[in-house]
């Protein structure tokens, strides 16, 4: 029996996300022929678990966990911590679905390696370096990011790489900001996040601790919906980041990351 299998993948957003890149850089995707590597990779995985001779159509769930696994420990062998894989499912052996983030990672000169966030929503248009995301790691101490990534795998039932947690962190924030020159201080509960503006795009370049603030003067958009559906339907960031804003006070940085999630949990979204 031959085992069928389908990549999901938002060509859509792909190819979006490539425009926008491609209005200022001479942007490739991180890998050309994806569907055919996630064949290989996939079916590798699947003729380890299963054997190459395995004629069933249904796959036991303890059987399916193991692909998964397989899966993701060779995605990020090959492509590095920050590729990562969810909505894995199997209903039998004929009904296989999984999506990779590797769709959204582009090489872009100057830059290395850019990891796109979720499309059309408040983290649409933000790309992640390599460094940033290296610096959230080290400037974010292990106990908060053990806790950011139980709430976010209890919610989507899967495991987060650290742009997952950013943009979780990016959803629950208040959107406070400071602006110096190009750049956007973009104050996460956690710590700031330095975004370089280039107008409809908005690439990260590092994650600063709460006491290395350097903004003096910080503003937040008026009238922004907190709702989560009204956050999921903005269509970028650019679009709640040139709302009107208005000057506050030093943005407060939670101390307890279990006040944090709390507050988040029990918010109406």
């Amino acid at each position: 029996m031959e085992n069928k299998f389908e990549i999901v993948r938002d060509k859509e957003s792909e190819q979006v996300y490539l425009s926008l890149l491609n209005n200022h850089f001479k942007t490739i995707t991180y890998e050309k022929y994806i569907d055919a590597m996630m064949n290989v990779i996939f079916t590798e995985v699947k003729d380890k678990v299963l054997g190459k001779k395995f004629n069933k159509k249904r796959i036991s769930r303890k059987k399916g966990t193991k692909i998964k696994e397989g899966v993701s420990e060779k995605l990020k062998h090959k492509y590095g911590k920050w590729v990562g894989m969810s909505q894995f499912k199997i209903k039998d052996v004929n009904t296989i679905l999984f999506h990779t983030n590797l769709d959204k990672v582009f090489k872009v000169p100057g830059y290395g390696t850019l990891y796109g966030a979720y499309y059309k929503s408040v983290c649409g248009n933000i790309f992640f370096t390599s460094h940033s995301l290296t610096r959230f790691e080290e400037r974010t101490d292990l106990d908060t990011t053990k806790a950011l990534s139980i709430m976010f795998k209890s919610q989507f039932k899967t495991e987060p790489t650290s742009i997952d947690i950013i943009c979780g962190l990016i959803f629950t924030c208040e959107f406070i900001y400071g602006r110096d020159d190009k750049y956007i201080h973009l104050a996460l509960p956690t710590g700031i996040l330095v975004l370089e503006d280039l107008g409809d795009v908005f690439i990260a370049k590092t994650f600063l601790g709460p006491d290395m603030a350097k903004v003096t003067k910080w503003y937040k958009p008026i009238h922004v919906d907190k709702s989560f559906e009204h956050l999921r339907s903005v269509d970028s960031f650019a679009t709640v980041i040139n709302y009107d804003s208005e000057a506050v006070d030093t943005p407060i940085f939670f101390q307890n990351i279990k006040e944090m999630i709390e507050e988040h949990i029990n918010k109406d979204y």
